[in-house]
């Protein structure tokens, strides 16, 4: 799923957008921002739009274009990330299956000799 197109007044839209599709929660997020939660709520909940140096921070975090963040007219809409959260599960259930994999096969008797 593609992001969305920028609208004038979206920022904590698209923010909040980001933010999920990047797998992460409010908590996480802010964490790698090295912010409080309560600076991204803010954010998140349009009471407080970030300086430019936490901008540039959040598109480098989030994988997004900053002029996509920002809203700027006909910015292009990114590229769409990898919903982390579905890569890790999908990893987990590899693994899973790979570990399935390995007790079948030690349960399996030897090839018999063909003599």
């Amino acid at each position: 799923m593609a992001l969305r197109s920028p609208t004038p007044s979206g920022f904590s839209d698209r923010l909040l957008e980001a933010i999920r599709r990047a797998g992460l929660s409010q908590r996480a997020f802010a964490k790698r921002m090295h912010m409080t939660e309560g600076a991204v709520s803010k954010w998140v909940n349009g009471v407080r739009e970030p300086h430019l140096a936490a901008l540039a921070r959040i598109a480098v975090v989030l994988r997004v274009p900053l002029e996509w963040l920002v809203g700027v007219p006909n910015a292009e809409t990114p590229v769409p990330i990898p919903d982390q959260l579905a890569v890790r599960r999908l990893i987990e259930k590899l693994r899973e299956a790979g570990e399935a994999a390995a007790v079948v096969a030690a349960s399996m008797p030897d090839e018999p000799d063909e003599g």
